[in-house]
Formats: structure tokens, sequence, C-alpha cells
């Protein structure tokens, strides 16, 4: 009996490339250890160049091409992370975020991100557990 394993949870609704978003989904946002560190990163340096922008008094336009300017200085999206792989997909298991179709803008073209999460930092799929529901005709459509 010590031989037996779970069955795979592919078919659960909170399923994403062998990770589980199950506590993402309970409680958006609470676990920032699941946020994309390139997305952090560049998020952190506009922020802090607005409020750079905020301490001169230049007008919207004037103030939007400086912080323009000062975004292009920055290191690309992706080159701090090893784990960065282009938008289409790593090459690997093809089963990542990657190909969703969904039309909405991405701040990183990474195939591991998932709006603002990294799905790698997600935790690990045990397989069918308690928190398992079935994927919806929605979900499956979007793979």
């Amino acid at each position: 009996m010590d031989n037996v394993s779970r069955m795979p949870g592919v078919a659960c609704d909170l399923y994403i490339a062998g990770h589980c978003l199950y506590e993402e989904d309970l409680n958006p946002g609470l676990h920032e250890q699941y946020l994309c560190a390139e997305v952090a990163r560049i998020v952190a340096a506009y922020e802090e160049l607005v409020s750079r922008a905020d301490g001169f008094t230049l007008g919207n336009e004037q103030a939007f091409n400086v912080i323009h300017k000062l975004m292009d200085n920055l290191p690309p999206a992706g080159s701090l992370c090893s784990d960065y792989r282009p938008a289409g997909g790593c090459g690997g298991c093809r089963n990542c975020g990657a190909d969703s179709g969904d039309a909405s803008m991405e701040i990183i073209d990474c195939a591991h991100a998932l709006s603002e999460l990294c799905v790698l930092r997600l935790p690990m799929c045990e397989g069918v557990c308690k928190k398992f529901r079935f994927r919806t005709a929605a979900a499956v459509g979007d793979e």
C-alpha cells in the first residue's frame, strides 16, 4: 500500500502547468511570493519614477515623456530572471500558460507569466485533492 499515489490534477480548474492556483484564487494578491519578480521590479521602478516626477512641476505630457525615456534605460523585462522564457512557450512540457489566448495586455511576455503572477512560484499540484474541482468548459477552451 505504500506505492499508492494521487491521480494527477490536470482536469482541475485550479491546475496550471503542474502548479496549483488554489491559494491565489482564494485570496488574490495576498501571497506576494507568487508575484513575478520582473513585474514587481518594473512596477517598482515605474512608481519610483512617477514619484520623482511628481516632485517637479511638470505637465502631464512632459512627465510622461521623462518617465518613458527613463524606463527605456531599465534592463528589459525578463533580463534579470533566470526562469524567463519568451512568450510562445519554453519548448518544454508545452502545458504552460503561454498560449492561453487571453488578449489582455501583459506586463511581461514570459511563458510562465499569468498576469502579475509567475506560475513557477505557485505551489506544486499534489494531484487530485480535497480542493479539486472539475475544469469548467470555459477553462478547457482556454488551453
